[in-house]
């Protein structure tokens, strides 16, 4: 299932070990431990490998998600946290026009029926 994500074994293999502060580990479906979130010691940087949003959005019946008041509740916590510190961030767009055309708005997304309600995919 997690064919692209980054392991212990890996930061340690390229010395990101140092820089980098392992705040979660999840296992997939294939038994794989990987990290799942992790932050910066220098910078204010945070790496996600989940998706938090998928307990209050994701309704596949297969994958066993919970919509339980607790874990919608805990799971916005974390994106009104994600959020805040994006919004730290002073970087802006030079032009309204510019941002425009970067908006997930432009792009149409795609029921697949399957692992993800929907998905986008760019060129």
């Amino acid at each position: 299932m997690c064919r692209r994500c980054v392991t212990e074994v890996l930061l340690k293999r390229f010395y990101l070990d140092r820089d980098w502060k392992v705040l979660s580990t999840n296992v997939d479906l294939n038994g794989k431990r990987f990290i799942s979130s992790i932050e910066s010691a220098k910078y204010p940087i945070v790496g996600l490998q989940f998706h938090p949003e998928k307990n209050a959005f994701e309704w596949n019946p297969s994958q066993d998600i919970s919509h339980s008041r607790k874990a919608v509740v805990s799971a916005r916590y974390f994106f009104d946290w994600l959020v805040n510190e994006a919004s730290k961030n002073n970087h802006s767009f030079i032009h309204k026009m510019a941002e425009k055309s970067q908006l997930i708005y432009n792009y149409d997304a795609s029921f697949l029926n399957g692992f993800y309600e929907q998905i986008y995919f760019f060129r």
